[in-house]
């Protein structure tokens, strides 16, 4: 079988993708029309929790990261929580926290001084995740699962039930974040 001139290549396919274990070293370069490629991100909790802790490391705490709140949460549940008419924003209407969707965070390693912070909400965080939080910050901390996955009218009820009573307990501070 003859073999193809590098430049017929590109008549024959659109695009030419050669594998690592294929790539030789005498491999002729050819060029092809480059479509915008689109990359696919899935969460893994455990390089989340690599990253926030290399990350942490980094932080800069003489900045004013201090808060007075903060939501900590997945940059994946943020663009739903955010959405109108998602179950996190009927909830916060419910608790009149309008402010609260100002004050979500997801890398809260660099975001973040978590003893400064006077209140903290985690939601659908991982339980190492969750862990390290309260490691470092242990009062006026509520941890919450992912509002999206609730589905059962009890789970529903064992997620707002402490939240209610988290928000009437820090309810000074949250009162404070209206004005701002």
């Amino acid at each position: 079988m003859a073999e193809l001139d590098p430049s017929d290549l590109s008549l024959i396919f659109k695009q030419l993708v050669v594998l690592p274990k294929d790539r030789t070293v005498d491999s002729p370069k050819v060029k092809t029309e480059s479509k915008k490629e689109i990359a696919t991100t899935e969460y893994d909790p455990k390089a989340a929790l690599q990253t926030s802790e290399v990350a942490e490391a980094a932080v800069d705490y003489t900045a004013n990261n201090a808060h007075k709140f903060a939501i900590i949460t997945l940059p994946e549940l943020k663009t739903i929580y955010t959405q109108q008419g998602s179950k996190f924003r009927k909830i916060v209407q419910a608790l009149k926290l309008s402010g609260a969707a100002d004050h979500i965070y997801t890398n809260w390693a660099t975001e973040l001084d978590l003893q400064r912070t006077e209140v903290i909400w985690t939601i659908g965080l991982s339980p190492e995740e969750e862990k390290l939080i309260s490691a470092k910050r242990r009062e006026k901390t509520l941890h919450s699962p992912d509002i999206e996955l609730l589905t059962t009218t009890e789970e529903k009820r064992a997620m707002f039930e402490p939240l209610k009573s988290f928000v009437a307990a820090n309810q000074t501070v949250l009162d404070s974040l209206q004005g701002s």
